[in-house]
């Protein structure tokens, strides 16, 4: 689905893709025409018609006759949306930056329909054993998985404001970041909120290791995760709802 999105757009592009995967699974099994797949999706028709073709070209939708689309029955649709980036040149500096810090994973999410987080983006250095682990099924519930899942899922649903605030929410919120078991046996995570237009939660900014790690340096790396997010979170053009300053949160020496 890479060729689907315009790297410019980023983030809303993979949620853009998810949303015609969804609409195709709500549809139902066979074959659904375009115009039911846009109005199912609530997107252009043209920016279906684009994210179809991608899928046709991987192998992900089957083109069926007269312009009707359908979800290739080995592709498990949603397990299409794998999209870990190597760190490279062109890997986000602020990312990369938190990845030498703390020699552990960096992983960024966005919010998508239906309540669920969509990992994006990733650097993970030399980190082969964060590789190897991608291996096994588990894999896919990091990619794709509801917001009540793990650290990245929380702390977006605690700095949401649609949310009711739980005693679990309101500790959230106080601390600025959410240290939880990841869906990767033996690794855990560390997230904080990332802010976009309007000062909205667009998403979450996370650090993955391997739990022993994690436990023993989890002040230190939370100061680094919220301090990372904060500045990832004032790029956004018209942030204007304020993040918590890194300054609250003092690292252990």
């Amino acid at each position: 689905m890479k060729e689907a999105v315009d790297r410019s757009t980023g983030a809303s592009a993979h949620a853009k893709v998810f949303r015609v995967l969804t609409a195709l699974e709500e549809l139902g099994p066979g074959a659904h025409e375009l115009r039911r797949i846009t109005s199912k999706s609530g997107l252009p028709r043209s920016t279906v018609q684009r994210i179809l073709a991608c899928g046709v070209e991987e192998g992900q939708i089957e083109l069926r006759g007269q312009g009707l689309y359908s979800v290739t029955p080995h592709s498990g649709a949603l397990r299409g949306l794998r999209l870990p980036q190597v760190a490279s040149q062109g890997a986000d500096p602020d990312l990369t930056q938190l990845q030498r810090q703390t020699a552990q994973v960096v992983l960024l999410f966005v919010t998508v329909p239906l309540a669920r987080r969509l990992w994006v983006d990733t650097v993970y250095g030399r980190r082969y054993d964060f590789v190897e682990a991608l291996t096994s099924e588990d894999s896919a519930a990091l990619e794709l998985s509801h917001l009540s899942a793990d650290a990245a899922g929380l702390v977006i649903s605690a700095h949401s404001e649609d949310e009711t605030v739980s005693s679990r929410f309101r500790e959230i919120q106080e601390l600025g970041t959410c240290f939880t078991r990841s869906p990767l046996p033996g690794w855990s995570m560390i997230a904080a909120p990332v802010y976009g237009r309007a000062g909205h939660v667009e998403g979450a900014l996370a650090l993955l290791g391997q739990h022993p790690r994690m436990f023993s340096e989890k002040t230190r790396f939370s100061y680094e995760v919220l301090r990372t997010a904060a500045r990832v979170s004032r790029r956004s053009e018209n942030a204007l709802r304020p993040v918590r300053s890194s300054s609250q949160l003092a690292p252990v020496p």
